[in-house]
């Protein structure tokens, strides 16, 4: 089960013509969006977002605080208003061979309807994988390769767990699961299968998904963030609700 804390920072985002999912992440009472970099490719330092609301595309004006390189697929955003509440979350962790993770997001922009109990915003769905490899060392691209099965939309959105992969019944209780935010989305890995026609192959090839997902590390977005602390300032502490996102739907 995914609990709150995470479900409210998960949003379904556009930019252009491209969609994909983002979060917010809290750090030192300022909150950023994150998201994958190649969803709001070409976005420049002051520019706009759109977040999906109530059916509808909500404007987001943010500003860039920074974008992946040497491939790293994240890139982080300012946002100019507190987009989610503050519930406590947990930012990175110790990933293990074998552990269990979740990742949330909007594949083919479907959403679970929650707009009454999420401030007008859709709840994202909610994916299950197992954490197959940890590839990179510190100073290099940082990334897991996830088994589960990955679809366009879910580009940017948090790969989340508890300590140690595990739900167990003693953590169903108020306040007993501690989620942790600790990748990011990027995408899946695909092989072109050969396409066949009445039993015969043919020229034609299927780009097939192969349940490899690509996930970024959470400490490439965090670096950004400690390097430009410029994200939104919290009027509170924990559990402060977020105030609406006023500007008009389009």
């Amino acid at each position: 089960m995914i609990t709150s804390n995470i479900l409210t920072r998960v949003f379904n985002l556009k930019y252009d013509d491209r969609c994909g999912t983002c979060f917010t992440v809290d750090r030192e009472d300022r909150q950023y969006l994150v998201t994958a970099a190649h969803v709001v490719q070409g976005i420049r330092e002051h520019d706009s977002v759109a977040i999906r609301r109530r059916g509808g595309w909500v404007d987001l004006k943010v500003v860039l605080v920074g974008m992946g390189d040497r491939g790293i697929d994240i890139a982080v955003l300012s946002p100019h208003t507190q987009v989610s509440p503050t519930y406590e979350v947990g930012l990175g962790g110790v990933s293990l061979l074998g552990q269990d993770v979740f990742f949330l997001g909007f594949p083919y922009g479907l959403q679970t309807p929650s707009s009454a109990l999420n401030r007008g915003f859709d709840f994202p769905l909610v994916k299950k994988a197992t954490v197959s490899s940890l590839q990179g060392k510190p100073g290099d691209p940082m990334y897991m390769l996830l088994d589960g099965i990955n679809n366009p939309g879910f580009s940017g959105g948090p790969v989340a767990c508890t300590p140690g992969g595990l739900v167990l019944p003693e953590h169903i209780q108020k306040g007993a699961l501690k989620f942790s935010f600790l990748g990011v989305v990027s995408g899946y890995r695909y092989e072109w299968e050969p396409g066949y026609m009445g039993g015969q192959q043919t020229s034609m090839a299927v780009k097939a998904n192969t349940g490899i997902i690509i996930a970024y590390d959470i400490c490439h977005a965090l670096e950004m963030i400690d390097d430009h602390p410029i994200g939104f300032q919290l009027p509170g502490t924990q559990e402060t609700a977020a105030q609406p996102i006023s500007s008009p739907d389009r």
